[in-house]
């Protein structure tokens, strides 16, 4: 079992862990068998130790767990972990978004202390480079410059796509 930190697990969690650590990639266990293991239902009262049970192994053991609706949860195979992990690119968007509307809401820019002012105009400067860089130009852009590497690009490399 993962060491999870030096955090006291719950029993709940713990048996859940055991259980998603035995399934093999695309295999589907039923929300009745996990709320079975458990004592409780997985979909209400139980959901965090499912959620705190699918953290852990993907930190500890990277494996990816994913929802089938109505139906229970699925190990993903390594397909599944870059198609899941690209639907967090629009949650992203969107906090990008509020956070530059929240910061663009200063009235009084010049009554800030110096050192507000200094984290004001940083924080725009990351929201507006954030934003500018997940728009799907910018993505195509990336994705052809890894597509001639095969690899990621290590930042210094990024931020010369956007210099020419």
């Amino acid at each position: 079992m993962p060491n999870a930190s030096l955090v006291q697990l719950h029993d709940r969690t713990q048996a859940l862990i055991r259980l998603l650590s035995d399934m093999g990639i695309g295999e589907v266990i039923s929300y009745s068998r996990l709320s079975e293991t458990i004592h409780c239902n997985v979909q209400a009262e139980g959901k965090h130790h499912l959620y705190s049970a699918r953290a852990i192994l993907r930190r500890e053991e990277r494996k990816v767990y994913d929802i089938v609706p109505k139906v229970g949860v699925v190990r993903l195979d390594d397909v599944g972990k870059v198609q899941m992990g690209a639907r967090y690119l629009p949650r992203i968007k969107g906090a990008i978004r509020r956070g530059a509307d929240t910061v663009a809401c200063v009235e009084d820019f010049e009554a800030l202390p110096a050192s507000e002012k200094v984290r004001h105009n940083t924080l725009l400067t990351i929201y507006t480079f954030m934003e500018r860089t997940t728009r799907p130009a910018c993505v195509k852009h990336i994705e052809q410059a890894v597509s001639q590497r095969q690899s990621h690009l290590a930042l210094e490399e990024t931020l010369q796509l956007f210099q020419r």
